[in-house]
């Protein structure tokens, strides 16, 4: 066998054509490997520059839909303190007894988004005494109720039934409550 440097010429291994040379690629002597082309170091660098392309593509996919899933986490965190804000601010207007829910909860919303740090109950003062036509008088507040949901009566405050009626209808202003009394009035 001769080298390429020596003036003789030749190839390590043998002529390409040789019969007897081993390189492994030959299906004759390795009958698992058929006869493939070399690799060279060009087709080598050009599959993996194509898979790390495709890597990196599918690098800069997930990278967007991780930010596209952030944006919708956030999103939905933002969402859900504003229908829990929103919901503190209608137990806070109930409980003060406020005629038009929505205007005045739109009102407190607006206070409490000016708030540094949000105070639905000082809000809700504040439009009280503010804007006091929002809420009913004090005369004009619900009583409790006098049934349980069975049906089945709360023992009653006083003994006189006329008395507690005409207590019910003054403080709820409902027209029943004013009949009751007037009806309790007639029998005793």
């Amino acid at each position: 066998m001769t080298d390429p440097t020596f003036p003789g010429g030749g190839t390590i291994g043998g002529k390409p054509d040789d019969p007897t040379r081993d390189d492994g690629d030959n299906a004759a002597t390795n009958p698992d490997r058929p006869n493939l082309p070399p690799v060279t170091d060009d087709v080598a660098t050009d599959d993996h520059a194509k898979a790390l392309a495709q890597a990196l593509e599918r690098a800069r996919i997930a990278e967007a839909r991780a930010a596209e899933l952030e944006q919708s986490l956030t999103e939905a965190r933002e969402a859900l303190d504003a229908v829990e804000r929103r919901h503190q601010i209608d137990a806070a207007l109930i409980e003060a007894n406020a005629i038009d829910l929505e205007t005045a909860r739109l009102l407190t919303e607006m206070a409490v988004a000016d708030m540094p740090d949000a105070d639905i109950a000082a809000a809700v003062n504040d439009l009280q005494r503010h804007k006091p036509f929002l809420f009913r008088p004090a005369m004009h507040r619900r009583a409790t109720p006098t049934t349980t949901a069975a049906g089945a009566s709360l023992p009653a405050s006083s003994p006189d039934p006329a008395l507690d009626a005409a207590a019910e209808a003054a403080t709820t202003g409902n027209r029943r409550a004013l009949l009751r009394y007037l009806r309790a009035r007639r029998t005793t």
